[in-house]
């Protein structure tokens, strides 16, 4: 327990004792411990972006101690209270409520902007790491949605997989992703639908890649969010690949059928369509239209609130498809 002081519009203070998870439940720009009563500069110097830093690592953070060995982030320009830690090969997000030169690294309750900014980091590795313009292009453009889609909702407590959440507005239908990718020709399209119901699958994308070689065999690779096709060719480089050997492809790619499951879409001819058509090389595509509010985190009973039309809705559905009933409004 310590004594810090929330900041409300960046200018009234109050004086409250918090502890860590309430910290956590709390966005990291409304603490900060400079005194109120020292210069208006100070106090919202405290909660500026150029205080809150986004690093990663392999493994937990260390916290600080005695200086020895150095805490994770410890002295880093701007890494203060209220930066965030993302885990790489754990998959986990941490937040720092000590300070710049001592920092204390707590695991994040927030499964929402723990999700988004673990696969902006993602992304944004593959896109430093590789060479291929296109995959670049995917990947920095996946940061950009997780960016985008990190404030929907805030998880502000759990017990389980009991959870309460907030947000503004109603909460959202539960919704898988999917993606169409139908290429010049017939019987050769696919749909794309993520496993997984909620915004996540807005973060995958596919891509067919023509690997300009001969002889070349089919393959599929999962890098992060990001699904690539490699399509097989002919002694001559043509490309053999049809929508039924992707399908049988990624079914058998571990990593991808976690994903996405692929279907033959009968667009092309109608209900024959058996996708026996050749595919040609596509640019890299995000799936769309996934929606759902806490998807795969808030289980049965949990509760949501909207703060924009005061009411109250519980889950009456799944964690992995939450069905949000209203139970009461102002």
């Amino acid at each position: 327990m310590r004594t810090i002081w929330r900041v409300d519009n960046g200018l009234a203070v109050t004086v409250e004792p918090v502890d860590a998870k309430e910290m956590l439940a709390n966005s990291p720009d409304v603490w900060t411990d400079v005194d109120p009563n020292s210069s208006e500069t100070e106090v919202l110097a405290s909660i500026s972006a150029s205080n809150v830093k986004v690093i990663s690592g392999q493994g937990p953070p260390t916290s600080y101690t005695d200086g020895t060995p150095p805490a994770s982030g410890q002295g880093i320009a701007g890494a203060g209270r209220g930066s965030f830690y993302i885990d790489l090969t754990n998959d986990a997000l941490y937040i720092n409520v000590g300070s710049r030169t001592e920092p204390e690294w707590h695991e994040s309750v927030d499964a929402n902007v723990a999700v988004v900014l673990i696969a902006a980091a993602k992304a944004e590795a593959i896109a430093a790491a590789s060479s291929d313009a296109s995959i670049k292009a995917t990947a920095a453009q996946a940061a950009a949605t997780a960016a985008a889609i990190s404030g929907q909702f805030s998880i502000v407590g759990t017990i389980g997989d009991l959870c309460e959440v907030i947000g503004a507005g109603a909460p959202d239908l539960t919704q898988q992703a999917n993606l169409l990718v139908n290429p010049a020709g017939d019987d050769n399209a696919l749909l794309f639908t993520a496993v997984n119901a909620g915004i996540g699958g807005n973060l995958l994308s596919v891509v067919y890649v023509d690997p300009a070689a001969n002889d070349a065999a089919l393959s599929v690779v999962v890098n992060a969010a990001i699904i690539t096709v490699n399509l097989a060719t002919d002694a001559g480089g043509v490309i053999t690949s049809t929508a039924a050997e992707i399908l049988a492809a990624v079914g058998l790619s571990g990593p991808a059928s976690a994903l996405v499951v692929a279907t033959i879409e009968p667009s092309d001819t109608g209900a024959g369509d058996d996708g026996s058509g050749v595919v040609t090389a596509m640019a890299s595509s995000f799936l769309v239209g996934g929606t759902g509010t806490a998807a795969g985190v808030a289980g049965p009973g949990s509760r949501y609130t909207d703060t924009t039309n005061c009411k109250l809705y519980i889950n009456g559905g799944t964690k992995a498809v939450p069905d949000w009933k209203i139970v009461t409004s102002a």
